[in-house]
């Protein structure tokens, strides 16, 4: 049997005009015979069929063989059972009796449907707060969110997050507000509605199949970075940086790279939802001669470089105001100098200084840099090296 597959465009919650759709495709030779992500029907001679959902009076795959026997006595045909919420009947019988006449005691089939929606309804009361939450957080409660949307988190994920819980959360509650009615009506002795006037919409599938795209997509993007990213030496690194080298700053004719550290003197290369690229270069050198000015040990200059280019132009401004935030942090309680610098050919440039220790912030289009040097040289003197780094580099 060749079962013909087809978008449900009614809300199984809105009993009545489920029942009414069923028998209006009856009508048409369509007959219902299973309901998952999808409804699917069996393609025939038109017969006018009635429905009737029945709710769950406890967890089952399917009514037991003694209800079955007497309701196929009384002409109905068990068709099957719908997301362990509803069985589904049917009946090809003129005069047919209805599977229920009495509301009160019907109503007692919905209490405990109406008391899971209850408690699905609970658990999105706690999720929704709490990803609005981690969505304020990450965004707005932060100092810096576009660089740790950037560099250290997924902040599209928690965006999804909070969609998918504000659409469950939605049906959920809808939902609930159906039963709630129903239940209600039927405890004051009102006879359950069996058929009404819908309208076919496929909005919830529009929403479904949107974060089921976007799912799908952000997981292929993050498991191709998985094996995007890479670490080396700068030693073994014989391609284009986007950086200056620390011995083009410090030219003194004995400067020697200092390697005695494993994490000195790396490059890194990443990649994200937000940034094309991303890369992280550091470098530490020794003029064993010459001490710091303090006395404090043999002078060891050394410099990071931070790289990115990012997929949105707009958050450029953004990320290099959030490096800035971020680089201050770490000297809150030093006094420092902050020149924002006019006459370059960076679209924005910016230099701090504290102690002997030079930042730069430079954005160019889509690419963003930040250089933290810690030496005696005056790294402005370098920056259209920089520049010409960075405009090239791809």
């Amino acid at each position: 049997m060749k079962l013909i597959r087809k978008l449900l465009p009614v809300n199984v919650y809105d009993i009545a005009k489920t029942q009414s759709y069923f028998k209006d495709m009856s009508t048409m030779g369509y007959f219902i015979k299973k309901i998952g992500s999808f409804a699917y029907f069996e393609k025939g001679e038109p017969e006018e069929r009635t429905y009737r959902l029945e709710p769950l009076m406890k967890k089952e795959g399917r009514p037991s063989e003694e209800k079955l026997e007497y309701y196929e006595a009384c002409g109905w045909k068990y068709v099957c059972t719908i997301a362990s919420a509803f069985h589904l009947y049917e009946t090809s019988k003129e005069d047919f009796e209805e599977l229920h006449t009495d509301p009160v005691t019907q109503s007692y089939a919905f209490q405990r449907l109406n008391q899971k929606m209850k408690s699905a309804f609970m658990i999105s009361l706690l999720l929704i707060p709490i990803t609005i939450f981690q969505l304020l957080h990450y965004f707005l409660l932060s100092d810096t969110p576009v660089l740790n949307a950037v560099k250290y988190g997924s902040g599209t994920y928690t965006l999804l997050m909070v969609l998918v819980t504000l659409v469950m959360g939605r049906e959920i509650f809808e939902n609930r507000k159906k039963l709630r009615v129903l239940l209600k009506n039927l405890q004051t002795g009102r006879e359950m509605v069996q058929e009404e006037h819908y309208q076919l919409t496929y909005t919830p599938y529009v929403f479904h199949t949107m974060i089921v795209v976007l799912s799908i997509l952000f997981i292929i993007m993050n498991v191709s970075i998985l094996f995007t990213g890479w670490e080396k030496k700068l030693t073994a690194y014989g391609e284009d940086m986007p950086a200056i080298r620390l011995s083009d700053i410090e030219d003194h004719h004995n400067f020697e790279i200092d390697d005695r550290y494993r994490r000195s003197n790396l490059i890194s290369y990443d990649a994200g939802e937000l940034a094309a690229s991303v890369y992280e270069i550091s470098e530490s050198g020794i003029i064993k001669e010459k001490m710091w000015k303090d006395q404090s040990g043999v002078y060891s200059p050394d410099i990071k470089t931070e790289f990115y280019k990012l997929r949105l132009s707009f958050l450029g401004e953004r990320l290099l105001k959030d490096l800035i935030i971020y680089a201050l942090d770490f000297h809150r309680y030093e006094s420092f100098t902050f020149e924002e610098l006019l006459e370059t050919r960076f679209d924005q440039a910016v230099t701090i200084r504290v102690k002997e220790t030079q930042m730069f912030f430079g954005r160019l289009g889509k690419k963003v840099v930040y250089v933290n040097y810690h030496g005696y040289k005056d790294l402005t003197e370098h920056l259209d090296e920089l520049y010409d780094k960075i405009s090239t580099f791809n």
